[in-house]
């Protein structure tokens, strides 16, 4: 587990600037001084399926009125009511709908908005090192709002001269998916975790292997590496890998792992975290395949971006491309433990052979990036193998982010 450390409040700044992190903007054309409304985090969600959006208020006797505002029209259901329902077009690309609510008491209105993204995932019949086909799998909708419980997301840095100490909550400013569920018993609950960064991270020549890759910008944790191991053994020489199809002739690992949408599950200590790519958080940053996004740092202080980089990364002015990844599947079969051939059910499955695809073995490049037109050294989350690295080329200065995973 992550340590708790001292803070020195009197540098301490808190990250307010997270572009559309930001909290669902309200309409003030027409407001009240008393009425609020909030329609809830944005949602990722399959295909022909039944959406919920459900607004809170802090006046029970408010009326409201749901209205769709962007995307292919649906029939809203109880649109007078605080929970409007309507089924999830079928789309042949990722698609986004949007509504508002407007809520009316006698001193007036307020309106809140809210996203609901319908995701076509990747099929890996043409390609298996990329992510599973999510409309294979039951359940995995991302629609539950951990605000609504009480839970608050919190990332606040204090500068420290040579390093920065970032203060995270590790509950996402966006929806997730069910907790407890068949594959997970755990329940989701706020964290507090400290972590230092170096303030300016240079990339040194060999790469260190971390079990901790970094954090998202709302503080939430990437975890490389599961806890699961063949026959339990100690050593590990065989550990699952949580993303790719492997176990039960191409059942997918989060039918055991308990995963969402975003790649996520939940630690016995209540700690949320992601595996691989996180589809909400995407979704929520605007993540269209037209510009590269900043997704978090990793533990070097190194910042990490999506699955989309400059086709010359060098230059801002190339196209934007999907950044992949430069590992394989092995061939042949397994000499150990578990035996039969290599297809992913194991990180040992896989091998980087440089050259292969865009990156390094740390999933990273050097290259200009909106953040840093002069360049930087930098790592992306992608479509295929690793999905979130499991080293870094710069300097760990805390010791946190080489312990063990899950």
């Amino acid at each position: 587990m992550m340590k708790f450390k001292v803070l020195c409040m009197s540098s301490l700044l808190v990250l307010g600037s997270y572009g559309s992190l930001q909290a669902d903007e309200i309409d003030t054309k027409a407001v009240s001084s008393t009425l609020t409304v909030n329609a809830g985090y944005d949602q990722v969600v399959p295909q022909q399926t039944k959406v919920k959006m459900n607004a809170t208020v802090n006046n029970q006797s408010a009326t409201y009125q749901w209205i769709q505002t962007a995307g292919p029209s649906v029939s809203l259901k109880n649109a007078k009511t605080s929970t409007a329902s309507f089924i999830a077009p079928t789309v042949t690309a990722s698609t986004s709908l949007s509504f508002k609510v407007t809520a009316t008491d006698s001193s007036g209105t307020k309106t809140d908005k809210i996203n609901i993204e319908v995701w076509v995932p990747f099929n890996t019949t043409s390609d298996p090192s990329l992510l599973g086909d999510f409309s294979k799998k039951t359940g995995w909708a991302c629609d539950q709002d951990l605000s609504k419980s009480g839970l608050v997301s919190s990332v606040t840095v204090v500068n420290l001269g040579s390093t920065k100490r970032y203060t995270i909550t590790a509950i996402p400013k966006h929806a997730i998916g069910t907790f407890p569920n068949a594959g997970n018993p755990n329940l989701a609950s706020q964290q507090l975790y400290t972590l230092d960064l170096p303030s300016s991270p240079t990339k040194q020549s060999t790469s260190t292997a971390v079990k901790l890759f970094g954090f998202t910008t709302d503080g939430v944790t990437f975890d490389r590496n599961t806890a699961e191991c063949y026959n339990n053994s100690p050593s590990c020489e065989w550990r699952y890998e949580a993303v790719t199809a492997g176990l039960a002739k191409g059942a997918y690992q989060w039918s055991w792992l308990g995963s969402d949408c975003n790649n996520g599950h939940v630690q016995p200590n209540g700690n949320y975290h992601y595996h691989g790519l996180p589809e909400s958080l995407i979704n929520k940053l605007g993540d269209k395949g037209n510009k590269m996004v900043l997704m978090g740092y990793a533990a070097d202080g190194f910042p990490v971006y999506g699955r989309w980089g400059y086709t010359t990364a060098t230059s801002s002015s190339s196209a934007i491309k999907r950044v992949k990844g430069s590992y394989r599947l092995k061939s042949g079969t397994r000499p150990s433990g578990p035996g039969g051939a290599y297809d992913g059910t194991f990180i040992q499955d896989w091998e980087y052979v440089k050259g292969l695809g865009d990156l390094d073995e740390c999933n990273g490049r050097f290259g200009v990036t909106p953040q840093y037109p002069n360049g930087i050294y930098h790592y992306y989350l992608t479509d295929s193998y690793p999905f979130i690295p499991s080293c870094v080329y710069g300097k760990v200065v805390d010791n946190d982010f080489l312990g063990a995973g899950r």
